[in-house]
């Protein structure tokens, strides 16, 4: 959050990211894509790392069961 210029006070930042919307200024989004850029998977590599396994039934614990 430092180096974004939306952000000029660091004691407030997360007020401003409470926010609806936020408008980065355009070298504040060329920062934040340059940096999640080296981040980025194909969709197919990382498919299954989003599959949930089935859910779990719920245990009853009332009356012993």
């Amino acid at each position: 959050m430092a180096r974004l210029s939306v952000f000029p006070d660091p004691a407030t930042w997360s007020v401003r990211m409470r926010r609806a919307s936020l408008t980065l200024p355009p070298t504040d989004a060329e920062l934040v894509r340059t940096e999640l850029e080296l981040l980025l998977r194909p969709y197919e590599e990382t498919r299954e790392g989003y599959r949930w396994g089935p859910a779990a039934r719920p245990v009853n614990t009332r009356h012993g069961h």
